[in-house]
């Protein structure tokens, strides 16, 4: 008899049991309990095949297990070699990880006659392993004995579905507590129902401070009703928004973020939640501040570096670093460059906000600085001073005063080197205390680092300048640049009819100087006799060193006679005021010839020729009076 016939004339006897007498009797009717019982049979059967489910019966006190065919399958067993015990079922087929377990279960049965729903996963004979559901129910058979009936289902597709979908979420949930981010997601109500730990570290709280909570038991009222607009208006439209403003970071610093929030809707379109990322761009920022001022500074630079060509003086240069500086450090209330005299003074060349009279005549020892203060006479780059005042108390009764009526709090001071050895300070000075940060630092170092370059390139053009138009020995004109300033003089007095005399100077005796004392002698032979005549000419006449020893002059609006005068008294006071060379003595002679503008000659050749030729004249004449004297 089979596993259903064996239930259903159970259920007979025992409805028949325990039925009134009046129904007993139009219920036992054999052929119609048999074709229900084959109908029945043949719908369990498909059902079971359909549902991949098996049935069992368990007699524990006979030990004795029946199987319906659809469980041989599920086991894989052969129904013919199957021995009918528990036993045989857990050790062989159960698996060793669940043994425990079903060995359990059974316990459980034998003792209380309770049989919960387990899944576990079983062994076939091949080896293949699959997972399984049982059930059962505690009944009597029609001896009135316990027995255990009970379906068996393999469900291994459903839990390697669940397992693999467990699994992606452990791992979702690894990968967003992974993400550096925070990320966050809150119900239709605003409380918060995940939060990774990003987000957690973040707000520095605890996960239990935050689930369950809404954003008013996290943020300041204010700053809570913000995101609560925000989150209202998605919630309402179903919608995405992304969103700068301040957040209190783990520091308790508000820090600048952006928040990127979308509404979540299930299948059916309804609204259960916003999803939320925030990334905090605090960093972001000031580095953008850092670019843009080091963009601004390094325009700065350009532009005093191209003004190098056009400014006069390095004071000017100054006056312009500083409009930068001022510009630049958003903090800086007063500043000022100073630079070192050979007396280690420190005077101030430029300034911005300091009183500029009483600037002309300030001065201060190097060693009373701030700088040299603070770094004991060590300094190599910008120093921050935040104790101006106490060290004012200490050292110095009194400042160089301000126009803005500032008491200066804080200072940078930044050196200034050229070529290894310190040149000036660049003084940047705030009213308020403690104002300069490393970033303000690094910033006045560039500062510093370009203009250390700017005052090189300045000297440098300085000195070729200087070099492109003056003689070395004489700091004279030379030829090249004299010539260049005659052409532009000759054609000013062309046009506005004005005259003029040129002068051509000869040294005379250089070469016996040379040959009898030496060349330093001779050197200085030059330099003496262009040096007076330099001394005793006009600033408005022109005068230069044409060739060796000979020298050339320009001499605006004087009358010839008197010119001749003057040069005479010279060629005198040499004689009476001779060169002392060691222990020698050496009169400085020379000759000249003057040529007149425009009455003897109407271009420079000309001029040159004529002046030239008087030279020579005058030259003889002072050979043959020499030689007369002898």
């Amino acid at each position: 008899m089979s596993i259903l016939k064996k239930f259903l004339s159970f259920l007979k006897v025992k409805y028949a049991r325990n039925s009134p007498k009046s129904c007993k009797k139009s219920y036992i009717q054999p052929e119609e309990i048999e074709i229900a019982l084959k109908e029945r049979e043949a719908s369990l059967r498909c059902a079971q095949e359909i549902a991949n489910l098996g049935s069992w019966d368990w007699d524990y006190q006979r030990n004795k297990l029946i199987f319906s065919d659809e469980m041989y399958r599920i086991f894989g067993m052969n129904k013919e070699n199957f021995q009918g015990s528990i036993q045989y079922i857990v050790l062989t087929l159960i698996h060793p990880d669940y043994r425990i377990l079903v060995s359990g279960v059974l316990r459980k049965i034998t003792e209380l006659g309770i049989m919960e729903a387990i899944e576990f996963k079983i062994m076939k004979l091949t080896g293949e392993e699959r997972w399984i559901r049982a059930n059962g129910a505690l009944v009597y058979d029609d001896e009135n004995r316990k027995k255990i009936i009970g379906t068996v289902q393999d469900v291994t597709e459903w839990k390697e579905a669940e397992i693999a979908l467990q699994d992606n979420l452990k791992f979702l949930q690894t990968l967003i507590d992974t993400i550096p981010n925070p990320i966050f997601y809150k119900d239709i109500n605003g409380v918060y129902k995940y939060s990774n730990t990003a987000h957690l570290e973040y707000l520095n709280l605890k996960r239990e401070d935050v689930i369950g909570h809404n954003i008013y038991d996290i943020l300041p009222k204010e700053m809570a009703e913000e995101h609560y607009k925000v989150d209202a208006e998605l919630l309402k439209n179903k919608d995405k928004m992304v969103y700068d403003t301040k957040l209190k970071y783990a520091d308790d610093e508000l820090h600048d973020v952006i928040f990127t929030k979308a509404a979540f809707t299930n299948q059916e379109g309804q609204t259960k939640g916003i999803v939320g990322v925030i990334i905090d761009i605090t960093e972001r920022k000031k580095a953008e501040k850092s670019i843009n001022r080091l963009l601004q500074l390094k325009e700065a630079m350009l532009e005093i570096n191209h003004a190098i060509l056009e400014i006069n003086s390095i004071n000017e240069l100054f006056a312009l670093v500083l409009k930068k500086v001022v510009t630049l450090m958003k903090n800086a209330d007063l500043a000022c460059v100073l630079v070192l005299d050979e007396e280690d003074n420190l005077k101030i060349a430029a300034c911005t906000g300091y009183d500029e009279q009483k600037s002309k005549d300030y001065r201060i020892k190097l060693k009373d600085s701030f700088i040299w203060q603070k770094t004991k006479g060590e300094f190599e780059k910008t120093v921050v001073i935040n104790d101006v005042q106490e060290i004012l108390k200490e050292k110095f009764p009194s400042i160089l005063e301000n126009t803005e009526g500032i008491e200066v709090q804080s200072s940078m001071s930044a050196p200034i080197i050229i070529d290894g050895e310190l040149y000036g300070l660049v003084n940047v000075d705030s009213h308020q205390k403690n104002v300069y940060d490393q970033r303000d630092l690094e910033m006045m170092e560039y500062m510093r680092n370009q203009i250390e370059i700017a005052v090189s390139k300045h000297k440098l053009y300085e000195q070729t300048i200087y070099l492109s138009r003056y003689d070395k020995l004489t700091n004279v004109y030379n030829r090249r640049y004299f010539e260049e300033v005659f052409d532009m003089y000759m054609k000013r007095a062309t046009r506005y009819k004005e005259c003029f005399l040129v002068v051509v100077f000869d040294l005379n005796g250089l070469k016996f100087v040379n040959d009898t004392y030496g060349h330093l002698a001779g050197d200085l032979f030059i330099k003496t006799f262009a040096k007076t005549i330099n001394d005793n000419i006009r600033a408005s006449d022109l005068f230069a060193r044409y060739g060796g020893d000979e020298f050339i002059g320009v001499f605006f609006e004087v009358d010839l006679q008197v010119l001749v005068n003057k040069f005479e008294g010279l060629i005198e006071k040499f004689i009476h005021d001779p060169i002392v060379f060691g222990d020698n003595k050496i009169i400085c002679s020379f000759s000249y010839g003057i040529a007149d503008f425009p009455n003897e000659g109407k271009n420079y050749k000309e001029l040159v020729k004529i002046a030239d030729e008087r030279m020579y004249i005058y030259k003889d004449k002072i050979k043959k009076r020499m030689k007369d004297q002898k």
